[in-house]
């Protein structure tokens, strides 16, 4: 199957929210199986993104990673590249979540909990867009 977008999910399971982006490309990779959207789980560290995006044939990326102290918790924050910048990407955007705890476990915290619903509805919505056909989902 040729994909059209990829989505990769970066992040630690077991420093709470900082495995979100994990926890959510699960959730995202469920939602939209029957579409033609690589899941790539990046793991936890996102030094090595620059190599996995080189190695990926689709022109559209998301990543998914978290971000700490710049916003609210469970707030989302929108990295978009130039062209010129993603190389032969034709979109590569990256979604920051605001973290609240990064202590050892495997629990995210009740703020993200809390948003966790709110946060996935609106990645859904930035994928739906960036597919070329729009979709219909039924929750």
């Amino acid at each position: 199957m040729g994909y059209e977008l990829a989505v990769v999910g970066l992040g630690n399971t077991s420093r709470q929210d900082r495995g979100i982006g994990i926890y959510l490309l699960d959730s995202l990779q469920d939602r939209f199986s029957k579409y033609p959207i690589k899941f790539i789980n990046g793991g936890v560290d996102g030094r090595d993104l620059f190599n996995l995006l080189q190695q990926l044939t689709v022109k559209k990326v998301i990543v998914l990673d978290t971000v700490e102290k710049i916003e609210s918790p469970g707030s989302l924050n929108y990295l978009t590249m130039a062209l010129d910048q993603a190389g032969r990407l034709e979109k590569l955007m990256i979604i920051t979540i605001e973290v609240f705890e990064t202590d050892w476990g495997s629990e995210l915290s009740f703020p993200l909990v809390k948003k966790y619903k709110e946060i996935s509805t609106e990645i859904e919505s930035v994928i739906e867009q960036m597919l070329t056909r729009p979709l219909r989902i039924n929750p």
